[in-house]
């Protein structure tokens, strides 16, 4: 495992736009200072991965290690049938929520890999839960590009409103909060992820964080 110092790297300006942005590839010795083009709003989800150091896992999986552990927001949100759930009720402890997206094409490339992750993970840990970043009128679609893509092994939620997306997942995807046993935000894995290949460092990185 790779702790990334930050005053020793080069660094590379990220232009963020658009419902999808994926992370540039990280490598060993390498890393990317996030530099976005507007303010950032203080606790946002865009501001933890800003502040947090990044850290390579096995070959090449990044993820961040959250210093100011937060627990979950009392929000309302809606399951693939429009009913609205409160995503404290869903997240047990220990749990996994995954952002995705229909126009991200990392998200769809990696979504095999990660499902098989997930089944792993809920049968160490606790339940993945899935959130599409989809707007309101692609939800349809969502829906069953997803049980396409997950084989009906799990199902997809989705945010109410644009600040509670905001407030989370800070325009990197795919990305993956991980919770602790107190149901306080631990670690995020960030951009595309080698979860085959990775998934036993994973474990191992995650086992410490809990």
């Amino acid at each position: 495992m790779k702790i990334i110092n930050r005053k020793y790297i080069t660094i590379i300006s990220i232009i963020l736009f658009g419902s999808c942005f994926s992370a540039p590839s990280y490598s060993e010795g390498k890393t990317v200072k996030i530099t976005p083009n507007k303010p950032i709003p203080k606790k946002s989800g865009l501001s933890i991965l800003i502040e947090n150091k990044i850290e390579i896992i096995g070959k090449n999986s990044p993820f961040i290690r959250i210093k100011d552990k937060t627990t979950i927001p009392n929000i309302e949100i809606f399951d693939s049938n429009s009913k609205i759930v409160k995503l404290n009720d869903i997240v047990k402890s220990k749990s996994a929520i995954h952002f995705w997206d229909t126009n991200c094409a990392p998200c769809l490339a990696e979504m095999e890999e990660f499902v098989n992750f997930a089944q792993k993970y809920e049968t160490k840990y606790a339940p993945v839960i899935f959130i599409s970043l989809d707007e309101d009128d692609k939800r349809e679609y969502a829906n069953k590009k997803f049980a396409e893509l997950t084989k009906g092994r799990f199902k997809s939620y989705y945010f109410k409103t644009v600040p509670q997306k905001d407030a989370f997942y800070g325009h990197f995807m795919p990305q993956t909060i991980f919770y602790d046993k107190n149901k306080r935000e631990t670690a995020r894995g960030v951009s595309a992820k080698h979860y085959a290949e990775d998934s036993e460092a994973i474990f191992k990185y995650l086992e410490k964080m809990q």
